[in-house]
């Protein structure tokens, strides 16, 4: 017998994606990042409960945010131990980042920045840092062993492959954190981003925009978790917040060619994916979450996909979206939604 169930919960600009995967033993329940707030945390919880036993196998933070982290947080502040299997997340400490300094430097930024874009984003790295901490001091104080998913590492997550970051990738991405010079200029290249994200007119081919679009300069949304998950001969991909540098960096990019469902990288901004990765994934479904409030998904991304024939599904647009496959019995009040 084989199953396979995934939920991509409406958490907003955030991700949560619960998944269930039975293969050819006992079924494993997977959650990649649990949104941004305790309200998302609680929204999971509930979810579990009802529809996954109330138990996590593999927890996994996609990369350091408190956007992606701090739901996981008041999950394993509310789950007892023996409902927490392993956890998966990235530990700067582990690669000669003083943490306290990287939130000392950010918030020092923040006070001294003297535009509100610089001085909101500079308060978000030091919150990602941070948050990111106290879920590894949760995890380490209910007992749950801590691994960091690198692709020449820890290369399986249960019965997923990680196909990215490597270790060194991971370590070019974190060096901006002990810098004031390098974090600076980190935070006014993406508020740059942003402005020309937001002001410019965009060409009306699709393919033309995604080219033009700059990518996001966060590094540490680079060194997102890539995850494969191989299903009756179909790929599933789930990309975190990676940018074309991340997903280029792939060491195994056949391995991404023409998957059945795509993940969309960091909420369907237009700067995550070039035409030539499309193609490259040229998937049959993708998913997006996002809160729908502002410009992502961004249409030139979501007119992309589907000239490639993808069927696209965003919580924005249709809240929980549920994908079955195999020996899953239907939901009470569950309904087939409507792409976009």
């Amino acid at each position: 017998m084989s199953r396979l169930h995934i939920d991509m919960l409406p958490v907003g600009d955030s991700d949560a994606f619960l998944i269930e995967v039975e293969l050819d033993g006992e079924p494993e329940v997977i959650l990649i990042d649990g949104g941004r707030s305790w309200e998302d945390g609680e929204r999971i919880l509930r979810h579990l409960n009802a529809y996954y036993g109330g138990r996590i196998d593999h927890l996994v933070l996609s990369h350091i945010d408190a956007s992606h982290a701090a739901g996981l947080l008041y999950l394993v502040e509310s789950l007892p131990p023996d409902k927490l299997g392993q956890a998966w997340v990235q530990d700067m400490r582990q690669h000669g980042v003083d943490v306290e300094r990287a939130v000392k430097l950010g918030r020092d930024l923040t006070e001294q920045a003297q535009s509100t874009p610089v001085k909101t984003m500079a308060a978000h790295l030091a919150e990602a840092v941070e948050t990111t901490q106290q879920l590894i001091a949760a995890l380490d104080a209910k007992g749950v062993p801590v691994r960091e998913p690198f692709s020449d590492g820890e290369a399986r997550v249960g019965p997923l492959t990680v196909l990215g970051p490597t270790r060194g990738f991971f370590e070019e991405a974190t060096q901006f954190y002990g810098d004031v010079r390098m974090l600076s200029a980190m935070v006014e290249h993406a508020v740059s981003l942003r402005r020309k994200h937001t002001s410019r007119v965009r060409p009306s081919d699709p393919d033309e925009s995604l080219e033009q679009a700059i990518d996001d300069p966060e590094t540490v949304k680079q060194a997102s978790v890539l995850l494969l998950l191989e299903y009756e001969g179909d790929r599933y991909l789930f990309t975190g917040d990676a940018g074309r540098r991340g997903l280029e960096a792939c060491r195994d990019t056949e391995s991404m060619r023409r998957v059945h469902l795509l993940k969309v990288p960091n909420h369907g901004s237009k700067h995550n994916l070039s035409p030539e990765l499309l193609d490259l994934f040229s998937p049959s479904l993708a998913y997006i979450s996002a809160s729908g409030i502002g410009i992502n998904p961004h249409p030139d991304l979501i007119a992309a996909l589907q000239n490639r024939g993808a069927v696209v599904y965003t919580t924005a647009h249709s809240g929980n979206v549920w994908h079955r496959r195999g020996d899953v019995p239907p939901r009470t009040g569950y309904e087939t939604r409507l792409p976009m």
